[in-house]
């Protein structure tokens, strides 16, 4: 797979599991790179660490919910009222 396609494959895979916060070990695997050279691709190709794009699209999905009306947990372990 060329660098391309690879980056393209991991964009379209993050989308869909960003709101999980996916580790850059879980980012690599899925590129089926190293975590130093995936993050080195990733930046390449993006100009953004893959951390810091995993935040925007966690960001945007938690957005795109609040104009919805819906509730978003903003702590992982934030306690909801009941």
């Amino acid at each position: 797979m060329n660098s391309y396609a690879r980056m393209e494959s991991i964009l379209r895979w993050l989308d869909e599991h960003a709101t999980s916060q996916p580790t850059l070990a879980e980012m690599a695997a899925v590129a089926g790179l190293s975590e130093s050279h995936f993050h080195h691709e990733f930046v390449r190709w993006t100009g953004v660490t893959p951390k810091d794009f995993v935040q925007c699209l966690t960001l945007a999905d938690a957005k795109e919910r609040l104009a919805r009306g819906e509730a978003v947990k903003v702590w992982p372990f934030a306690r909801t009222e009941a």
